[in-house]
């Protein structure tokens, strides 16, 4: 108090405290660092403290939902923010069935597809998110989920999952048809949406085996990639370069299977920054970058490859290929390799300096499949850089074990005994089989072949089990280097140099010959061209001349025949130009696959033009339209494929005919009857005529002549939307014919004879009658009556120690149900859980009527479930797997109409277990069951017939 003047006292205000500034405090650290109560410099995608103290960083906590919306409430906008991952939802799909298939992809199929972890797995990170916002990719999701799920489950499956192709098919179709809008739409949303649905799509056919589709898809999505809107943030430029990567890698793969330049466009528009050369010679930030560099000299190598294949006077490639070139050539040629290996060598000092910076900080590093993955890659590259242009010389052998050591790590960790994994890399297959091919050394051959018959994989279009049994017949044979005599011989030495990722043209020559759907779409004709018009005389065949003289009937009449324009699609030697030029026609353009053949044809003199196109349904042709378009013989055979319509209809002009024989033989079988019904159905042509009895054209062969008229209008739309419609159109069709297939094959299921004879087995476990002998009722005692825990989910019987009579009565009881049966692990699968018995492995029972169903009751059709399984057993599907087998034998065997069961409000796993199955809740009884001073609602589920055959895909 300080005196003013004498009469008057001022209280003067309280000095503050001193106190130490303060923030908010953060909690973003990583987990290691809260743990340990120390302060995280946050740096990703670990912390540095963690890596000076050589401790293992657990990484970072994902905030919460309510979080994220509470800071988005307050952050400053930005122009595009990623997709949240805050909203995922793993139980997302319209049932409970699509729900699982969608969570067995999240769980299962996302981790195989790359060898990426789990913060920079595109399809973790970005797919599956993304599913949240656009429907297709919902609907793709669930497809390559079911289609997954059957294909690791072999092709010896047994009911129920022998329906999963039905559903996966019906949920593919779903995608295809919701795609479309997007695909109208120029926004980087729809470009991306559209983009990972054509990634699924690849997944979802290369599961399936069908390769010439999911080459198509490659194709398309290759394409999308030079959209300019694909890329207007920081964002969307780093999903656009997962994209660019994962298309490269397809790609590149898919150069080699069809010998055609399928890759993404790298120097021109975004990209172009990309795949600028980086000269900095420090450590790669993380695994993904590295990928990354690696990828883009993959596709750097194609590309050098269709130059040489360009050049004028080239052939195919062989030994000599290199040495027959000019010397300005080759000396442009050869400076392009050696850049590629100086880039390569760049890249592999960076690469050295990584894993050495991994190694000071983090040990487990040195386990993950993305850096056995890249050690493979980077010891490959090497055993291909030991091969010299000019020589037939084998791989440096050090090189060589080097890379089969590197390969046996990375196939260590995909191994999983008795299951089959996909990938959509196709890096180990290829290589390996690479390395059979040029190599002779009898230990190393040894090596890769044994490793990839244990593989039991299937890498985008490469099958180790396919490859295995090609590569042990040609060795059978004698000839480890065997080549096709229907194709060009190639020198798989020199071809592996100038390929380097490309792997084996040679053999992917075998396989489409041989073993490939796509041999269908190739239509190679190997029949020699010098004898051709011989053969067909000594046949009788006299196809060309009843086709060409049905079209000029019908040409006719609409315009002076002198004056049309004709197109002969598979002009073979010429047979059907030269019976339209006697006809009166003058003006005839052709295509054909085969080069041989068009030295013949164009000794006829008849064609204006002639150019080699692989009639698929997306063929490059002539921007020249036709009054009519007739193709003879080429689907006579089955050479060619149902999409070949699509072509055909693309040549011809707005009412232009369309003629086109094919073998009857082929005609509903391959699927042409209801594809060109579908084209009528989609206003795309009108029938003309279609005989209903097929002609003879040769002695002993009969064929179908369709005769269609075009009824679109001129397209005004881009190219390339164009093509996307076309092969929705396509899509569609085939998708129909083989859903019509599946449809009529599960209406007979119940006289399946395989399901019939699989009937006491699913996927994992063997089913088999209760005994009254000790050795069950022992298993009885021990796991069920002695167990507390399964005595309280067993039923509302008090809960107390019970005595071995407890279990001969439970024996005798189970015995009078209407039905009762061991649960047990087949000996497989009791091998996978570390138990060594040849015989099942008992882990419950399941049972339908507890105590049997009374005689007047019957007539109801009607019955309860219940399962018991050993607690070392619960949460490992087993009880999923048994229930659906229960309710297969109880609709499909047990003729009943409807199946109940019930449960504690307590045991919330088995509420979801049976929502996830398809039960319905039917009610609750109230507060009536008591355990551990606590009352507990009994909810009761049920299952009507029609509900599970709906699941199944049956009627």
């Amino acid at each position: 108090m300080k005196a003013v003047d004498q009469k008057k006292l001022v209280i003067l205000p309280k000095k503050p405290k001193w106190q130490r500034a303060s923030k908010p405090k953060v909690r973003t650290g990583c987990l290691t660092c809260k743990v340990r109560h120390l302060k995280c410099d946050e740096e990703k995608p670990t912390c540095r403290r963690c890596r000076d103290g050589r401790v293992k960083c657990d990484g970072y906590a994902t905030p919460d939902k309510a979080q994220l919306q509470q800071r988005a409430a307050v952050a400053v906008t930005v122009p595009s923010t990623p997709y949240p991952l805050s909203v995922f939802n793993p139980s997302l799909g319209d049932t409970s069935i699509e729900s699982c298939y969608f969570h067995h992809f999240h769980h299962w199929t996302s981790t195989q597809l790359t060898c990426a972890p789990g913060q920079s797995n595109f399809y973790l990170t970005v797919v599956l998110p993304l599913a949240h916002q656009c429907e297709p990719i919902r609907h793709a999701i669930i497809a390559v989920g079911a289609a997954h799920r059957f294909y690791m489950a072999g092709p010896e499956t047994c009911s129920p999952l022998q329906q999963l192709k039905g559903l996966a098919m019906q949920q593919y179709n779903k995608a295809i048809a919701n795609i479309i809008p997007h695909m109208s739409l120029n926004s980087p949303f729809d470009i991306q949406c559209t983009l990972v649905c054509c990634l699924l799509f690849v997944a979802f056919e290369g599961i399936t085996g069908r390769y010439a589709e999911s080459i198509r898809h490659i194709r398309a999505g290759t394409r999308l990639l030079s959209s300019p809107s694909l890329v207007t943030n920081a964002y969307e430029a780093r999903i656009a370069g997962k994209l660019l990567d994962m298309f490269s890698s397809l790609g590149c793969e898919a150069s080699a299977f069809i010998e055609d330049t399928i890759i993404p466009d790298i120097r021109t528009g975004y990209f172009a920054l990309l795949s600028s050369d980086d000269v900095s010679e420090t450590p790669f930030k993380d695994l993904d970058e590295a990928a990354s560099a690696l990828r883009r000299l993959d596709v750097e190598t194609v590309e050098v490859m269709a130059e040489m294949t360009s050049e004028e006077g080239c052939g195919s490639p062989g030994s000599t290929f290199f040495r027959d070139m000019d010397v300005v050539t080759k000396a442009r040629i050869e400076a392009s390799w050696n850049r590629l290996d100086e880039k390569f060598n760049h890249w592999s000092r960076r690469f050295d300096m990584t894993k050495n910076y991994i190694s000071m900080w983090e040990y487990q590093e040195w386990t993950s499949p993305q850096l056995l993955y890249l050690n493979m890659q980077q010891a490959f590259w090497r055993m291909s850089m030991s091969l010299e242009l000019e020589d037939d010389s084998e791989p440096d052998p050090e090189t060589v074990e080097t890379y089969l050591t590197a390969a046996e790590a990375f196939a260590h960790r995909l191994i999983v005994p008795g299951q089959r994994t996909f990938s959509l890399d196709g890096d180990l297959i290829s290589s390996l089989s690479f390395l059979l091919w040029c190599c002779t050394e009898p230990h190393q051959v040894e090596r890769a072949l044994n490793l990839l018959r244990n593989l039991n994989r299937r890498e985008g279009i490469w099958d180790s089990r396919d490859l295995a049994e090609m590569h042990e017949a040609a060795m059978a044979m004698g000839d480890a280097k065997i080549c096709d005599s229907r194709g060009p011989l190639i020198d798989i030495d020199f071809m592996f140099t100038l390929l380097v990722m490309l792997k084996v043209w040679n053999l992917i020559l075998f396989r489409v010959m041989c073993l490939s759907p796509l041999r269908h779409l190739l239509a190679i004709d190997t029949t020699p061209a010098d004898t051709y018009n011989q053969d067909v005389e000594n046949e009788g065949y006299v196809a060309p001349r009843l086709a060409a003289k049905m079209l000029v009937e019908h040409l006719s009449s609409r315009m002076e025949v002198s004056e049309a324009e004709i197109f002969d699609a598979g002009y073979g030697t010429g047979l059907v130009g030269q019976e339209l030029r006697k006809l009166g026609v003058k003006t005839i353009d052709g295509c054909d696959i085969s080069d041989r053949m068009r030295d013949i044809a164009e000794r006829t003199d008849v064609y204006r033009s002639l150019s080699s196109i692989d009639l698929s349904g997306f063929a490059t042709l002539p921007e020249l339209k036709y009054d009519a378009v007739i193709c003879v013989g080429t689907m006579t055979q089955g050479h060619v494929a149902r999409e070949a319509f699509l072509d055909l209809h693309r040549l011809t002009k707005h009412k232009g005919l369309i003629l086109v024989t094919i073998r009857d033989t082929v005609w509903q079988r391959n699927g042409y009857e209801d594809y060109v019904r579908h084209m009528v159905r989609t206003g795309m042509v009108k029938i003309i005529r279609i005989p209903k009895t097929p002609q003879r054209i040769a002695a002993g062969v009969k064929a179908r002549f369709v005769l269609l008229e075009s009824m679109s209008d001129e397209y005004t739309m881009s190219e390339d939307l164009y093509e996307e419609q076309m092969k929705d159109i396509r899509r569609d069709a085939a998708c129909k014919i083989e859903a019509n297939l599946e449809s009529s094959h599960q209406l007979f299921v119940m006289m399946n004879a395989e399901s019939i004879a699989n009937a006491y087995c699913s996927e994992r476990l063997i089913y088999r009658a209760l005994e009254n002998n000790d050795k069950d009722i022992d298993y009885l005692f021990k796991y069920h009556e002695s167990d507390p825990l399964n005595a309280v989910l067993a039923g509302p019987s008090l809960i107390r120690p019970k005595s071995r009579k407890s279990a001969e009565d439970l024996t005798d009881k189970l015995q009078k149900c209407t039905f009762c049966v061991m649960v047990c692990l087949s000996p497989s699968e009791a091998k996978a859980q570390g138990i060594d018995s040849s015989d099942p492995v008992p882990i419950g029972f399941v049972l339908l009527g507890w105590g049997g169903t009374p005689d007047a009751h019957k007539h109801h059709r009607q019955t309860s479930l219940g399962i018991n399984l050993s607690t070392p057993y619960n949460n490992k599907g087993y009880g999923s797997e048994a229930i659906n087998w229960a309710l297969d034998w109880a609709f499909r065997f047990g003729g009943y109409h409807r199946v109940a069961l019930g449960t504690v409000g307590f045991n919330t796993r088995a509420q979801h277990v049976y929502t996830k199955l398809g039960f319905k809740e039917e009610g609750r009884e109230r507060e009536a069951y008591y355990l551990d001073r606590k009352w507990y609602d009994v909810i009761n589920y049920g299952m009507l017939e029609q509900e599970w055959a709906a699941l199944r895909g049956v009627e």
